[in-house]
């Protein structure tokens, strides 16, 4: 996972039997209901350990209503497939073919987005000339790269190339900075370049192309990003203050906002993510004096501000991610623990 980009992903298994019923023939001619049987295909409350491994699993996870879709990572150089779906209510598996490149060079996994029913998939190739299974991990070593997107059908386990924002086509992997699910099956995308500024634009599970809805974006490395189905969200940490801005996901007008006190005082950015309606922005906190905090958006652009869910000084919020229409998960632990010991949901 490049740069800040990072991930949770939280899948709830729901439990259906299923069962097949067989009708058979007698021998003279009569239709005649043999009793029923039932033939699993698998167990849907027992998901494959490359679904969870964090070190020899798939590279990315991540659940439609219907499916969980692992992508890419080591689990896939050892099955010698691109990905595999596992289906939530009968536990069959099922493997995911590499997506298509015009000349043949094998796609690389970066991140992707779930929708209800499709995957939008953040994706690069290496350069022409080099060969992927002897690029060196560990060394630092970035070698040039070509930024692809692809939305993927798990069910049908069909790709179809996305055609990226103008001046972005022959771009490198990291010009896809963030990206972040909007609706059914939508995404909202932030482009930038190193040293200009960055783009922003949507893609609706209809499109084959990403739509730019908002140019000429400050580009600042220490920004947190999240979107609503109808908003991107940004805040903006500098050395010793904080800003927060909203876009509108249609045509990329912002509309006021207040920056709550806390993350206009921080020098340390907090972290943000949305649902499909609101914005949670997280303070960290974690020392005496300066427990953490929660914001969540309202629509006339002020904060609520939940009674503090912890408690104690010493705790600390280590992280707060999307969760669609559930609401924002928040990761916290106390000072002396593992921070993801306990988790909270705003």
């Amino acid at each position: 996972m490049r740069g800040r980009r990072r991930a949770a992903v939280v899948v709830l298994v729901t439990v259906v039997a299923i069962g097949t019923a067989v009708a058979g023939c007698t021998d003279d001619g009569d239709d005649e209901a043999e009793p029923a049987t039932t033939e699993p295909v698998g167990d849907p409350t027992e998901v494959p350990v490359a679904f969870v491994s964090p070190t020899n699993g798939w590279g990315v996870v991540g659940a439609t209503d219907d499916l969980l879709v692992g992508l890419g990572g080591e689990a896939a150089e050892e099955a010698e497939v691109f990905g595999q779906t596992f289906d939530l209510e009968t536990g069959a598996l099922a493997d995911i073919p590499a997506p298509p490149f015009d000349d043949e060079r094998p796609v690389q996994i970066d991140t992707a987005v779930f929708g209800r029913t499709q995957v939008t998939v953040d994706a690069y190739v290496y350069g022409r000339g080099i060969d992927a299974d002897t690029v060196p991990v560990d060394s630092g070593y970035t070698p040039p790269t070509d930024l692809v997107s692809y939305r993927l059908d798990p069910v049908e386990r069909t790709w179809a190339r996305l055609t990226l924002p103008v001046g972005f086509e022959d771009v490198e992997m990291r010009a896809l900075w963030e990206i972040h699910p909007t609706g059914d099956d939508g995404a909202a995308a932030y482009f930038r370049t190193h040293g200009e500024q960055g783009t922003l634009a949507t893609i609706d599970g209809a499109s084959d192309r990403w739509e730019v809805v908002a140019d000429g974006l400050p580009d600042r490395i220490s920004s947190y990003y999240c979107a609503t189905d109808t908003e991107w969200w940004q805040v903006e940490s500098d050395f010793d203050s904080g800003t927060v801005s909203v876009l509108s996901l249609d045509d990329g007008a912002s509309r006021p906002v207040e920056t709550p006190p806390l993350v206009a005082d921080l020098s340390i950015g907090p972290t943000i993510g949305c649902s499909a309606e609101r914005a949670t922005i997280a303070v960290h906190g974690g020392s005496p004096g300066s427990p953490p905090a929660l914001y969540v958006s309202r629509d006339d652009g002020t904060w609520d501000e939940p009674r503090d869910p912890f408690g104690v000084d010493d705790v600390f919020i280590e992280d707060v991610t999307g969760g669609g229409a559930a609401g924002p998960v928040v990761f916290a632990g106390d000072m002396g623990s593992d921070p993801s010991a306990n988790r909270r949901r705003s």
